[in-house]
């Protein structure tokens, strides 16, 4: 059982839950791994649109790439942003010769698409941006940008070139370094549901919340005694995991590649009261988008149900903060974020369902139609 107690809401108020839930933790992935070069803006007319993997194995398989192709030429006014967790799913793809289809379906227009970095780099500058406006002493004084440069290189250029020439090394790789993380994550969440529904455990008013009573003393040092919300102590014990006991340990985390030229670990380490007090008191959701987006999205999942790529879609959850528009097949994955954006008042990507049967092109073409004739009409802003 947990060492704290999690609640939730409900439409009475707030009932208590005595269900045994653990935390995933989840890690940033060692092959998944910080200033990122910024997703183009959507400017008046512009819309940002980005495809769930299940999308690129319809076009892949089905053989739309040039269909698909020929549409984004066409529409000067749309940008095509392709995620790094995305490819990197269908990589897993494991019957070769479709796995090849709709690589080269993702890797065609490498120069017209938008390669953001991975989601590591993304909610480790979120991470970065908060240390300097609540914690600047623990900044370095001079920064070391040049140490991630090689990562910067790889995540918008070399991945691409290597899935286009050799997908066969990624997916070596993927595998190797992938080690059964999702598989757990997914078992810890399947025994989280069974304890969850047992004890009529529910969310879909409010996102879990936590108290820490009964909680260890590296947990409760500089809490001040109120509920705080679940993603607060989670990302609290993930990234003093990443930051402070990997490094100790020296042992790799991406989390701690992204952050390290920017900040100075061992002052965080000397200093777990202020580390907690930061995350349960003074970052805002609002400044943790993605960070928060990570650690809520496994509870709604547990809600509306679980599937084998539930990892994997927390990891493409991140970019929907970049664009305007995402593209699922998958109708469950869907409904997890519609319950998320009811949890939050931060903006994130309008969720398109298309059927999986039919021709997937016409259906996204009539989608972003739709998308690009109402941004057209909006007024522009001052």
């Amino acid at each position: 059982m947990l060492p704290w107690t999690l609640r939730h809401g409900t439409e009475l108020g707030l009932a208590n839950s005595g269900a045994e839930i653990k935390t995933t933790l989840p890690r940033a992935n060692g092959f998944i791994g910080h200033r990122p070069r910024q997703v183009a803006l959507a400017f008046r007319g512009y819309v940002r649109m980005m495809l769930d993997n299940n999308i690129w194995t319809y076009v892949g398989e089905r053989g739309l790439a040039p269909a698909l192709e020929r549409f984004e030429a066409r529409t000067p006014q749309l940008t095509h942003v392709v995620a790094p967790s995305v490819l990197l799913e269908v990589i897993r793809t494991p019957v070769v010769d479709v796995r090849d289809s709709i690589v080269a379906a993702m890797t065609s227009r490498r120069r017209e698409r938008i390669h953001p970095l991975p989601e590591a780099r993304q909610e480790a500058d979120e991470l970065v941006a908060a240390i300097g406006r609540y914690r600047p002493e623990w900044l370095r004084r001079f920064a070391e940008p040049g140490s991630v440069a090689q990562l910067e290189a790889f995540w918008t250029r070399r991945i691409w070139q290597m899935a286009a020439e050799n997908p066969d090394e990624i997916a070596g790789r993927q595998q190797r370094d992938e080690n059964g993380a999702a598989e757990e994550i997914s078992t810890v969440q399947r025994e989280n549901q069974h304890a969850a529904l047992e004890n009529k455990f529910r969310l879909k008013e409010s996102e879990p919340w936590a108290e820490l009573e009964s909680a260890p003393q590296d947990l409760t040092v500089g809490w001040k005694g109120n509920r705080i919300e679940s993603w607060r102590l989670e990302s609290a014990m993930v990234w003093w995991s990443e930051l402070v006991v990997l490094a100790r340990r020296q042992r790799q985390s991406s989390y701690a590649d992204w952050v390290r030229p920017w900040v100075d670990l061992d002052r965080i380490a000397g200093h777990r009261g202020r580390w907690n007090d930061l995350w349960y008191s003074e970052v805002t959701a609002e400044e943790l988008p993605r960070v928060r987006m990570r650690s809520v999205l496994p509870w709604a999942q547990m809600q509306v149900g679980l599937g084998t790529g539930d990892a994997r879609d927390a990891q493409h959850a991140a970019y929907l903060f970049d664009v305007d528009v995402f593209i699922t097949a998958d109708r469950r994955f869907a409904r997890v974020l519609d319950l998320v954006r009811r949890w939050t008042t931060l903006p994130f990507a309008a969720v398109e369902f298309i059927p999986a049967v039919g021709n997937t092109v016409a259906e996204i073409e009539n989608v972003m139609g739709r998308r690009l004739m109402a941004a057209k009409a909006e007024p522009r802003g001052g």
